[in-house]
């Protein structure tokens, strides 16, 4: 089970008491305090179990002032009952640790926090933040370090929590307020880790056309709603079937299942949810969608032999540059025996169609003919006339030594790092020359 953990940063600051609130409006019996962390501690952690933690980071200052009991702060208003205290009279079931950082006055004291912090979260942490009192750079950091640890730690973000004292107005026009009418909002900042989420999903699908992280977000947006509902609400399921659609689409792409992306029937219905989806339900996802729509616009959506080459284009954009060298020979071979009327799913006929390329190539009598095209002599002599192969010989012959190299992993004869580092310039410029063979 998942680790949970507060963490938080007290200030040096005197800090006045208030009545901190979640939720659109004060109830009216909120708790008076000064320090924020009482109230989000005890609204988030009274019911942790032991194995939880928390952790507040203090400077040495923050630690005088604020952390210990009671509170050194200089201020005619004099000592106060410190954070320590406090949080110990909350009776949680956990530890909570003062934990030492330096000021973040240099670069140096910056990327030394940042490290104090990452050291303390574990692997699957569940991480609540109340950011209220960070200082100076520290809220910043403390958003980028989010980002980092979701990564590396496989982290989730459950709550962000800032308390927005400052509504009430500057210190010494809150002094004049009875604290019984100090009500201070508490704001909840985890839509801004989310947006992190869709921003890295975003650029996933952008950079490397893959779209599973865009529709696992999706899929967590609506599947609590779908969950209340019985699945009955409407705009949940529309965005339930275009996750998965987006799954379909992406799983093809990337594993060049040329059959469905002939078909084209997961292109037909992006299109058809598309169209009818509320996309103010899921607000980062709108604009993405679009953008996703407008990258696979030049799919057919019914079926197309010439999707296969629409492939090309797409896995080439999207760096899959094996999966690009395996579609545009495939594809040859597919418009081959499509021009002729014959099955493209069936094996022994993309056999012969490859085996008449390699004779066409090497102008083979036919004493040499692989079995596959000899024992196929009419069909085999039928390929061997269609004008395609004609036109695309020398693309596909080179075609089947660069994929053999990167299909075999280099341990090819003709493979070294120079062939390496120009496959993808290769295939660009072998895509380009199969468009202007077919006057694409």
């Amino acid at each position: 089970m998942a680790r949970k953990v507060f963490i938080s940063v007290l200030g040096t600051n005197h800090y006045l008491e208030t009545r901190y609130y979640l939720g659109k409006e004060p109830e009216g019996n909120e708790k008076v305090t000064r320090f924020i962390q009482e109230t989000t501690m005890e609204h988030l952690c009274h019911n942790w179990s032991s194995d939880s933690s928390a952790y507040i980071f203090v400077t040495k200052e923050a630690k005088v002032n604020n952390w210990n009991d009671p509170a050194q702060i200089k201020h005619k208003d004099g000592p106060y009952q410190g954070l320590s205290k406090i949080i110990e009279n909350l009776n949680l079931k956990f530890p909570t640790e003062a934990v030492p950082i330096p000021e973040g006055m240099s670069e140096n004291e910056i990327w030394e926090i940042f490290e104090i912090v990452y050291k303390k979260i574990q692997d699957g942490d569940e991480l609540y933040f109340d950011i209220t009192h960070s200082f100076r750079s520290i809220p910043m950091l403390v958003m980028v370090l989010i980002n980092y640890v979701k990564f590396l730690k496989n982290t989730t973000v459950k709550k962000i929590y800032y308390g927005a004292f400052e509504k009430l107005g500057y210190s010494y026009v809150v002094k004049n307020i009875p604290v019984k009418d100090r009500f201070a909002p508490v704001l909840d900042l985890t839509a801004f880790s989310a947006l992190q989420d869709w921003t890295n999903a975003t650029n996933l699908f952008l950079t490397h056309g893959n779209m599973d992280a865009l529709a696992q977000l999706t899929k967590s947006e609506v599947t609590p709603i779908l969950k209340a509902t019985q699945g009955k609400d409407k705009d949940a399921s529309d965005f339930r079937n275009i996750s998965g659609t987006m799954t379909a689409i992406s799983t093809a792409l990337k594993t060049n299942n040329a059959p469905d992306i002939i078909k084209a029937t997961i292109f037909a219905d992006f299109k058809k949810q598309l169209t009818g989806l509320n996309k103010d339900m899921i607000k980062p996802l709108s604009p993405v969608l679009d953008k996703i729509n407008e990258k696979i616009s030049h799919f057919s959506v019914s079926e197309d032999v010439m999707n296969g080459l629409k492939a090309v284009d797409f896995c080439i954009e999207s760096g899959l540059i094996q999966q690009a060298y395996t579609m545009l020979q495939e594809s040859i071979i597919s418009l081959v025996l499509d021009s002729e009327k014959l099955n493209m799913k069936n094996d022994k006929l993309r056999n012969i169609a490859s085996g008449a390329f390699k004779i066409k190539k090497e102008n083979f009598p036919f004493e040499q003919w692989n079995p596959a095209n000899a024992n196929n002599r009419e069909l085999t002599e039928t390929f061997l006339n269609n004008p395609l192969i004609e036109e695309l010989v020398s693309v596909f012959n080179a075609l089947t030594d660069k994929r053999n190299i990167i299909n075999h992993a280099g341990f090819n004869e003709k493979s070294s790092t120079k062939v390496f580092n120009n496959l993808e310039k290769d295939i660009k410029e072998l895509n380009q020359r199969v468009k202007e063979k077919l006057n694409i």
